[in-house]
């Protein structure tokens, strides 16, 4: 994706079926596609309950370069394991800019750690 200008918050949203849309400055050059999870190793038919912690911002570790923000995830409330053990899920969500002014400086891997809470 592209950044035309940081003096605004915008945004893109992708969602867990793969729609992408945008808002604002940035331009998506490449679609991006939802994050595939599996869990293994559970007990058979357990419900799981997926909390995340947001938002969750980047850090990049560039002087002078503005970063980037998970503001909303789209995920299900709970998954439901097989009878393996094994539960599957995707992640969608909406990545925003700061818009503050700074530049994105590039190229250069912009990293997001997300912590997800898991229960059952």
């Amino acid at each position: 994706m592209a950044i035309s200008d940081n003096n605004q918050v915008s945004s893109t949203t992708l969602t867990r079926n793969g729609n992408q849309s945008y808002t604002g400055r940035i331009l998506v050059i490449e679609k991006g596609t939802p994050g595939a999870y599996t869990l293994t190793g559970l007990p058979a038919f357990t419900t799981l309950s997926l909390t995340p912690s947001l938002p969750a911002y980047s850090a990049l570790t560039i002087p002078g370069s503005a970063q980037f923000v998970i503001t909303a995830l789209d995920y299900p409330s709970t998954v439901k394991a097989d009878i393996n053990g094994d539960a599957q899920f995707t992640l969608g969500g909406t990545l925003s800019t700061s818009g503050n002014g700074q530049p994105y400086l590039g190229p250069a891997d912009y990293q997001i750690m997300l912590n997800i809470d898991i229960s059952y």
